[in-house]
């Protein structure tokens, strides 16, 4: 009887104690809404989540990139917008200088025009955005342009920079100055220190070509524009993708690790009334005597 007793005692603390784990587990999964908590409740399934969450941060680090590539390719083609405003203005300017109306000391005040939008073209030349100057290459750090007695200087290289967006997809976020500024055929600073002096030797035949000139320079820097704005189309198309992959990835793991409320909530109802019950066969064995067994 003495094994008998023994084996009873102890295959009720057995049934105790995994009702018990059962029952912790399923209150684990009531409070934290989650199916899996630790890797043992579900190996597989915890292995298969921790990839899924690893490409999440991964979607996200490359989410960050292109926002950031959004913010330096929109100020660059707002730079280029105020570029272009520029040279419109010296297409009228320069329009005046070559009428036949137009004398010395008309093309001499024209001239301060021009000098005037060389100036501001400078200035653009040099936009700076998130501490770094856009229009240098890769020397991001350093003034692209400088002038010196009328002569400007690009201090940048031709250096592209390059953005991952994607596992393999970058997407380039800069256009240097040397590019930009210099359509091949000259740099756009030279032109107009050219036509102001044309306009101070009152030289016809000279501004008439630059008015052939200039019209070249505005398709190059519409063209840049052109370039710019489908690189922002192209990350515009990749942060959607990107942002409905990551949705696609949340609702999968979402899918592993989500507890089913209704069916936690009747397991912990079940499994609650199995520790009441094996709780009670236990004191009724603990409170067993000699006597019960006599009869």
């Amino acid at each position: 009887m003495r094994a008998t007793e023994s084996m009873w005692y102890r295959d009720s603390l057995f049934s105790i104690n995994r009702n018990k784990l059962e029952f912790a587990k399923t209150i684990q999964q009531q409070s934290s809404g989650k199916r899996i908590n630790t890797f043992s409740d579900d190996p597989a399934g915890s292995s298969f989540v921790v990839g899924l969450n690893d490409r999440k941060s991964q979607i996200t680090q490359f989410i960050t990139n292109v926002d950031r590539t959004q913010t330096l390719l929109s100020n660059t083609e707002t730079a280029i917008s105020q570029i272009q405003n520029v040279l419109n203005s010296a297409v009228t300017t320069l329009s005046q200088a070559t009428t036949g109306t137009s004398g010395p000391e008309e093309r001499a005040l024209l001239a301060v025009d021009i000098s005037e939008k060389k100036k501001q073209l400078l200035d653009i030349a040099n936009t700076r955005v998130m501490d770094r100057y856009v229009f240098s290459g890769t020397n991001i750090d350093t003034v692209p342009y400088t002038e010196t007695a009328g002569v400007v200087t690009y201090n940048g290289n031709d250096g592209l920079i390059n953005s991952q967006v994607g596992a393999s997809i970058q997407v380039t976020t800069n256009i240097p100055g040397s590019e930009l500024f210099n359509d091949g055929s000259g740099d756009l600073f030279t032109f107009f220190e050219n036509v102001q002096t044309h306009m101070l030797n009152n030289d016809s035949a000279a501004l008439k070509n630059d008015v052939t000139r200039l019209g070249e320079f505005v398709k190059h820097i519409s063209t840049e524009r052109g370039i710019v704005g489908n690189r922002i189309a192209e990350t515009t198309t990749i942060k959607t993708g990107l942002k409905e992959f990551s949705t696609n990835v949340t609702a999968t793991i979402s899918s592993i690790e989500d507890a089913n409320m209704a069916e936690v909530i009747s397991n912990l109802s079940k499994e609650e009334l199995g520790l009441r019950v094996a709780l009670q066969a236990t004191a009724r064995i603990q409170s067993t005597t000699l006597f019960d067994y006599l009869g």
